[in-house]
């Protein structure tokens, strides 16, 4: 029973490693390189012009950085730009037991409620400039 439950929770947290990569949220994995040149689903959104040109190039360069961030790093790129695309965080907290990454995703969004789209756009350019000199 023990065994069981330490394959379900690695389980959960290899799924919520894919979750992370295929959520929209920007990350430093060998498919989310793999889709440079506006392939991504965080620089697709900027192709309406709603953003600037250094939000967009930000959302870009997240995914070159040379060394994949922390956790914690990658949490607060995530709630920056889901602050600066979509706004306040008006979802229900994911309740299954298992969805952790969906959990901790949506907890570093709501910390930053009450962030004008504008003020999150300048830290999540902040933030990734930041990691750029950290990782590269």
């Amino acid at each position: 029973m023990v065994r069981r439950a330490f394959v379900s929770h690695g389980r959960a947290m290899l799924m919520g490693v894919a979750v992370l990569a295929l959520s929209g949220m920007p990350a430093v994995t060998a498919s989310a390189a793999s889709m440079q040149g506006g392939g991504n689903a965080a620089y697709a959104q900027c192709a309406g012009g709603e953003h600037s040109a250094a939000f967009c190039q930000a959302a870009e360069d997240v995914h070159n950085l040379k060394t994949k961030p922390s956790n914690d790093e990658m949490l607060e790129v995530y709630a920056y730009f889901k602050q600066a695309t979509v706004g306040d965080n008006n979802t229900d907290r994911p309740t299954g037991l298992l969805d952790l990454a969906g959990k901790a995703k949506w907890d570093a969004w709501d910390k930053i409620k009450g962030t004008s789209q504008e003020a999150a756009e300048a830290k999540y350019i902040q933030i990734v400039k930041a990691l750029q000199a950290k990782y590269n």
